[in-house]
């Protein structure tokens, strides 16, 4: 039997959100995108700012989930 291991890493977090911050950029929209805004894109911008603002807090949230 294999062992799967469901762990996040921060850099691949910061890849993704990065990702879906600069197609939101780009004004391609995402499959979450309604009228009134996107919760994924407000989640991807909180997470590349606190990259940018700090990264060693950024890689421990990461870790804590």
């Amino acid at each position: 039997m294999s062992h799967v291991e469901d762990r996040l890493y921060p850099d691949d977090v910061l890849f993704v959100a990065s990702l879906v911050v600069a197609n939101h950029d780009d004004r391609r929209p995402c499959q979450q995108c309604t009228e009134q805004g996107c919760d994924q894109l407000a989640w991807a911008k909180s997470l590349v700012d606190l990259a940018a603002a700090n990264m060693a807090q950024f890689r421990a949230l990461v870790g804590s989930c």
